[in-house]
């Protein structure tokens, strides 16, 4: 173990490399555990900020593939309005105050 009252930059380079690492790993976790929910589509008008809202999906790939066709018929069918399309997990509702 490296004496903290050392140089130690590349001590903490390290560790920095390490928690980057378990972030990544973290994320791509969530993002696998997530896929199999259910989903929605959220739709945003960029001019207006307007919102609307399709589904839910079974799935984050039924849901990226509804966005995806979505996203070809406004391209083609308005002239490219700016139109922006998010896909996110519904999770289950919990009791309040439970974990």
């Amino acid at each position: 173990m490296p004496d903290p009252d050392e140089d130690t930059s590349w001590y903490d380079d390290l560790r920095c490399e390490l928690a980057q690492q378990w972030l990544e790993q973290a994320v791509v976790q969530a993002s696998l555990e997530e896929i199999d929910l259910p989903h929605i589509v959220v739709c945003r008008d960029a001019e207006t900020g307007t919102a609307s809202y399709s589904g839910p999906f079974p799935n984050g790939i039924a849901a990226l593939s509804f966005a995806d066709r979505e996203i070809a018929t406004d391209r083609d069918g308005r002239g490219g309005a700016p139109f922006d399309f998010t896909v996110a997990a519904l999770y289950p509702a919990r009791a309040l105050g439970t974990g």
